[in-house]
């Protein structure tokens, strides 16, 4: 058997458990991994410019293609800078496998300039981090696999907050950190390391992030030593899974070719109308041979007491409404899908029990448009949302936790729902592809006469029509974008205060995927696009972003053009943080002052977004009139690759 190195190894691994791409920023420490994508040419690779873009491309990539993704980072520091947008994958639960190289393990006691503590630095957006070690340091050390930090198993105590000490289980580690996310685990060997990786990436306590419980993050970070990396072998175990894998299909194919005769016979039989039941062995032995569906989750249906459960929901959902109560369910996550027909079904119960539908204002994708139900998105600043809660006496809460403001503002609320506890339901979406809700709906009676129709609640309408005004402005943006958007486009949404009107202008668009900033962390949006626009190839992804986030993740624009990606970016040039100007009002601060002027003012000097864009190989237009944009606009959704506008807003 031939020799491969440890990271062929694992690539073939990962390959193997359904990787087919890899977002990197490689250095000197991750070549050996590079050589052996090179090896596997079943894994895409996508350089990234910046580790940011490359994060945030896997969380894109995730949001839209649900498969998770592998992205390549260059020690501790290359991990810092991926950091913020590894943030934003874990508040969207995003499944992302991060492999990042370290230290040869002999080397690290030396502290070499680049070395890091990268497991404390990991294990701040990691649900699990992954430490690779040898036979031999495990037999010196006595190092075995970990075992990993508990996971909630419930909804979290709102109230409540928990923390927990992880030591450093590196060989020449020393100290540890203090975190609120999963385990630190150690594992023999860079293939069962990945191996187990995939394990927790598919493990039903790594589904349960959707409901954003306490601590819970989808992101597995694996740690790969240097030495480990070109270690060669002929006996890891992907290749004796790769020997297995051959001889089972040589084996089916040997079945197969038997029971096309056993066929062939029978159709021969039938033919001189002697029927001796060969059909039924037929099904018999496809069963035999291994033609039985996929291993799927766990179905509602088989979850104990979860029907119960669910129908008691629909009950007290139609009681409330029968005393004349308003009542509303809380969508999040896989909530808002058309996978599983999870935000269909979730309509079909706000038709059939008269509650209306919310849904979160950070949400990392809504499928909406014609046909889908249109959610009332809970507002951005917490008074108003607290507001806005306030008039329900029953909330279900479905994929996502109970809201919370984003800030602690003087004199305003940390939670937003104040009902009691016995008046909030919480449902996991990922109890059966949205067949929660269905179970709901089975539940609720008759549908209640103000939807009649009885299927889906919310209204489709003809998008606004773009008016060709002189002066540009945010909501002018909003309006075109909405009116010019392509059937089944993704609009990875980063607009931040300029595109405050999209969410209703676009209610009656054909159907299309919508994607926001889950974490706060600015500068996904770029980055983001990349992924989706790579998960999706043949859909137009609009990339509506603020001007100042953009300059945070500029470097994903060379990313789209050398991938010739299908994104479209309108840059709202402001030239401002609006948002700070907008929370110095709302926090009663002085009047904005020297120095206040200069932290929130982009114009001195001006960017040159069109000069920018081309000088990365994306080609850009200039619009200063709504009329401009429509027409750049128009053009830019007919290319087959990347384009940039830049819209100067008054």
């Amino acid at each position: 058997m031939a020799m491969i190195t440890g990271s062929e190894a694992l690539m073939h691994a990962a390959a193997a458990s359904g990787v087919t791409i890899c977002f990197a920023n490689p250095g000197t420490t991750e070549m050996w991994q590079v050589s052996a994508l090179d090896a596997c040419p079943t894994v895409r690779a996508i350089l990234g410019m910046h580790e940011t873009v490359c994060t945030g491309a896997a969380d894109g990539y995730f949001r839209m293609a649900r498969s998770p993704p592998l992205v390549l980072l260059h020690l501790g520091p290359g991990l810092a800078n991926g950091l913020a947008n590894l943030h934003n994958a874990r508040r969207a639960s995003s499944a992302v496998l991060v492999l990042v190289g370290d230290m040869a393990s002999w080397h690290r006691g030396a502290d070499p300039t680049l070395n890091m503590d990268i497991q404390c630095i990991a294990a701040t957006v990691s649900g699990t981090v992954i430490s690779v070690i040898s036979e031999q340091t495990a037999a010196r050390t006595g190092q075995v696999t970990a075992t990993p930090h508990p996971r909630s198993t419930g909804p979290p105590d709102r109230n409540a907050a928990t923390s927990s000490r992880v030591e450093d289980v590196r060989p020449g580690g020393s100290g540890g950190c203090s975190r609120e996310l999963g385990g630190q685990e150690v594992v023999v060997g860079p293939v069962e390391a990945l191996q187990r990786a995939v394990e927790v990436l598919r493990s039903p306590a790594s589904s349960s992030a959707d409901m954003g419980l306490a601590g819970s993050s989808r992101v597995v970070t694996l740690l790969l030593p240097h030495d480990l990396s070109w270690e060669e072998r002929s006996d890891w175990p992907v290749l004796q899974q790769q020997q297995q894998q051959q001889q089972q299909q040589q084996q089916q194919q040997q079945q197969q070719q038997q029971q096309q005769r056993v066929n062939d016979a029978a159709d021969a039989l039938l033919g001189m109308g002697i029927d001796q039941g060969w059909e039924g062995q037929a099904c018999q032995s496809d069963s035999q041979n291994g033609a039985t569906p996929a291993h799927s989750a766990p179905r509602l249906s088989e979850r104990p007491g979860a029907i119960a459960f669910i129908k008691d929901c629909a009950a007290a959902l139609t009681a409330c409404r029968a005393r004349g109560e308003a009542v509303a369910l809380y969508l999040g996550g896989e909530a808002l899908l058309v996978e599983g027909d999870a935000i269909i079904n979730a309509g079909k119960v706000s038709a059939h029990t008269g509650a209306d539908l919310l849904c979160v204002s950070a949400f990392a994708r809504v499928d909406r448009g014609a046909g889908l139900p249109c959610p009332i998105r809970l507002q951005y600043f917490p008074q108003e949302a607290a507001a806005q809660l306030r008039k329900y006496k029953m909330l279900v809460v479905v994929g996502t936790p109970l809201p919370v403001a984003n800030f602690g503002y003087r004199d305003g609320p940390s939670h937003l729902c104040s009902l009691p506890e016995e008046d909030v339901w919480e449902v996991d979406a990922a109890w059966g592809g949205g067949s929660g809700t269905g179970h709901a709906r089975s539940g609720a009676g008759s549908p209640v006469s103000r939807h009649p129709d009885g299927e889906l609640q919310g209204r489709v309408q003809q998008a606004r029509q773009a008016s060709p005004a002189d002066r540009l402005t945010a909501g002018g943006v909003c309006s075109a974008v909405a009116a010019l958007q392509p059937e089944d486009a993704i609009i990875v949404d980063e607009s931040l205060t300029s595109g405050g009107s999209y969410w209703e202008a676009s209610r009656g668009c054909p159907r299309f995927s919508h994607l926001t900033l889950t974490g706060g962390a600015i500068g996904s949006g770029p980055p983001m696009s990349v992924g989706a626009a790579v998960a999706c190839p043949t859909r137009r992804v609009i990339n509506l972003q603020a001007d100042g986030s953009c300059m945070y993740s500029l470097q994903a624009l060379w990313t789209q053009a050398r991938e010739r990606l299908k994104v479209t970016t309108i840059v709202c040039a402001n030239n401002s943080y609006a948002i700070l100007k907008l929370e110095a009002v709302r926090q009663r601060l002085p009047r904005l002052g020297t120095a206040g002027k200069a932290l929130t003012d982009l114009s001195r000097p001006i960017v040159d977004w069109v000069a920018l864009a081309t000088g990365l190989g994306v080609p850009a237009s200039r619009a200063t009139t709504a009329e401009g944009l429509i027409s750049q606009l128009k053009a830019a959704l007919l290319l087959d690759g990347p384009f940039l506008i830049e819209a100067v807003l008054v």
